[in-house]
């Protein structure tokens, strides 16, 4: 941060400045750095109490407190001109004033005049100081423009471009905010987080001020650490969890194939769409919905930070209504709504029905005031005053909204005689990732690519304007499918299934004769390019062992977490994880949660269920690092907190944080 000075032009300031005239070459009385009494009593940033604690360490320069003058810095200190009398030059090197001779009007020999002889430089006995010249970022707080209020060149003063300049920069005592110049994400607007750092510059490490570091958990020696909980929701049908996010605040959304008479914790309710917990578990609210048609399903969440509100997208047919708000459409739509963290719908849109992709697809993401929604369409609808129709069997499609739901821009994949299906997207910074499976011919931007004739999976990364960046596809001798992505600070990251062996830029994976298997491909945001792949292997070679990955994410360190379900054994990194038995004795499936570096070094892995059919089908990672999954089980389910049974023939839905 810069301190602005301004030269006082009142009488008043111009008579306090005579009576320290010094044509005899001695110092002032209140010429620093001689001044009297000590020159900081106030702590750094508190405010002054008296002229001595405005001593900026020169004595070229007079400094009073003024606090209640609008000119003054945060502390009140106001420059108010020079110690010298009318026509002296100030030395500051000689710490004296002295008569100014304009017969020799540039006597440190910089090139330029003296101020007091219509010349720019303010000190004509430093030959490094003169108006125009740029300034240098220094400690000592050399002055080298002649201008107060810089601290650093436009070069030299923000190396990591954040907007703050280094507090190796001063002038004076006055220096910049940033106090590590080196990482971007620190500075005095940075938000603090748990990490052992002052991401805020406060001089405090880890301290907590307006919001909590780890919402429903603490922060220890630069860690979060969160309590698990976990909840489990259904009644007579069948239920299954298909999204989870988080908001700024720690609370925990949760939506997806939810049937009338579902329990959440306060009874049963005849038709939910969306249930919100605290931090800590605890249930919030439910927020119901209305219509003539079955139900209503929810494919996919988001959290819009702009205006902190959730949004979903889902599926409906005919008039939807939830919270006085009526999404109308005279058969089936994908209706989009933004929900208030206090269950209040800010806003619902209507968008065109999108085409399963063997079961309903539809992705949301949100990020610097900008809506996405991805999905598929086989007919003719209207967007933006305008008729689109597909140009193949099935085409993809982007829409993108704003934080009040207003359409923006339209984006379509497709070509005569190919599918697109959109199976997810994703949205940090300004960009906005793709992921989707297509079979046939298909442009998405940089150029056409075909499939083989099962389909293959392809990553597509566009800038705010809808301009293809680049694009990737994994394309093994069988069907090749990408269920999540997650776009990172500096990579992307995908989660799906191939057919083995296939070599997604490091060499082949996975063993011969071909299997399908579940994969992690991480990329660079940059252009595409390969990072690390890892196959999700049943072991020993020939057990019937697999692994089905749902989701994926990239924590704000590059870590990738990703979840899904398994059968048997599987390696997902050193070693394996097997999952528990049915209750009668057969193999069951079981939740798998693994994380990897950014280069795709294994970091841990773990199995959560128990005895039965367990299934993680979205996945978020909150403030702080919380990891939360949702998803479908049956008969009975342990993420960490102890059993949970159903109780009934049906399967029921789960939410819970749980340790990665």
């Amino acid at each position: 941060m810069t301190q602005n000075h301004h030269l006082l032009a009142s009488g008043i300031a111009f008579a306090i400045l005579t009576l320290a005239g010094c044509g005899d070459g001695t110092p002032p009385a209140d010429a620093a750095p001689a001044d009297a009494g000590p020159t900081m009593d106030a702590a750094p940033g508190e405010p002054c109490t008296r002229d001595s604690e405005c001593d900026d360490g020169l004595f070229c320069t007079v400094r009073r407190c003024v606090p209640a003058d609008p000119s003054a810095d945060s502390r009140g200190c106001l420059t108010v001109g020079s110690p010298c009398a009318e026509g002296e030059m100030c030395s500051e090197a000689d710490e004296l004033c002295s008569a100014i001779d304009c017969s020799t009007p540039d006597q440190d020999g910089d090139g330029e005049d003296a101020v007091a002889c219509g010349g720019v430089d303010c000190d004509d006995s430093d030959k490094f100081r003169f108006g125009g010249r740029t300034e240098i970022c220094d400690a000592e707080g050399h002055d080298e423009d002649c201008v107060d209020d810089t601290l650093a060149g436009p070069d030299d003063g923000d190396l990591d471009g954040d907007g703050f300049v280094s507090d190796a920069c001063c002038f004076g005592t006055t220096c910049g905010g940033d106090c590590d110049d080196d990482d971007g994400a620190v500075n005095p607007d940075a938000r603090e987080v748990c990490n052992g750092l002052d991401d805020d510059c406060s001089g405090a490490v880890d301290d907590e001020t307006s919001s909590p570091l780890c919402p429903g958990g603490t922060c220890d020696a630069g860690r979060c650490s969160f309590r698990p909980w976990d909840r489990i929701f259904g009644g007579s049908g069948n239920d299954r969890a298909q999204s989870v996010v988080t908001d700024a605040a720690g609370n925990v959304y949760v939506a997806g194939l939810l049937a009338p008479g579902s329990d959440f914790g306060a009874g049963p309710e005849a038709r939910v769409a969306l249930a919100s917990y605290t931090p800590d578990g605890l249930l919030r609210w439910t927020l119901p919905f209305e219509g003539p048609g079955f139900f209503f399903q929810v494919l996919d969440l988001a959290h819009e930070p702009t205006l902190d509100r959730v949004l979903l997208v889902g599926q409906w047919d005919g008039d939807f209504s939830s919270g006085g708000v009526t999404v109308s459409s005279s058969g089936p739509q994908t209706v989009v709504l933004a929900v208030n963290s206090d269950a209040s719908i800010a806003w619902g849109v209507s968008l065109p029905p999108f085409v399963a992709d063997v079961e309903p697809r539809g992705s949301i993401s949100a990020a610097n005031g900008t809506i996405v929604v991805g999905g598929s369409f086989d007919d003719r609808f209207e967007f933006m005053a305008s008729t689109h129709d597909p140009v193949g069997a099935t085409d993809g499609a982007l829409f993108w909204l704003s934080p009040t739901g207003s359409p923006l821009r339209l984006r379509t994949f497709g070509s005569a005689g190919a599918r697109v299906f959109v199976r997810d997207v994703a949205t940090e910074g300004d960009d906005v990732l793709l992921g989707a499976r297509f079979t046939g011919t298909v442009d998405f931007g940089a150029g056409p690519v075909s499939s083989g004739v099962m389909g293959d999976a392809a990553l597509a990364l566009l800038d705010p304007a809808a301009s293809t960046l680049w694009s990737h596809v994994v394309g093994s001798a069988n069907e090749d499918v990408v269920s999540s992505v997650a776009l990172g600070p500096n990579s992307v990251a995908a989660v799906g299934t191939f057919a083995t062996p296939y070599d997604f830029g490091g060499g082949p994976l996975g063993r011969s004769p071909s299997e399908t298997v579940g994969f992690v491909l991480g990329l660079e945001r940059s252009d595409g390019s390969y990072r690390f792949a890892r196959a999700f292997e049943g072991i020993p070679a020939g057990a019937d062992g697999y692994a089905t990955p749902h989701a994926v994410e990239v924590t704000p360190t590059g870590d990738v977490v990703v979840t899904g379900e398994f059968f048997g054994t599987v390696r997902f990194g050193i070693g394996g994880l097997t999952a528990a038995a049915e209750p009668g004795g057969g193999p069951g499936v079981d939740v798998f949660l693994a994380r990897y570096t950014s280069t795709g070094a294994h970091a841990r892995d773990r199995a959560l269920g128990g005895m039965g059919y367990q299934s993680a089908r979205a996945l978020d990672v909150g403030p702080g690092g919380a990891t939360t999954i949702a998803g479908t089980f049956r008969n009975s389910i342990d993420l960490g907190s102890g059993a949970r049974t159903t109780g009934t023939s049906g399967a029921f839905g789960f939410v819970g944080r749980v340790p990665d």
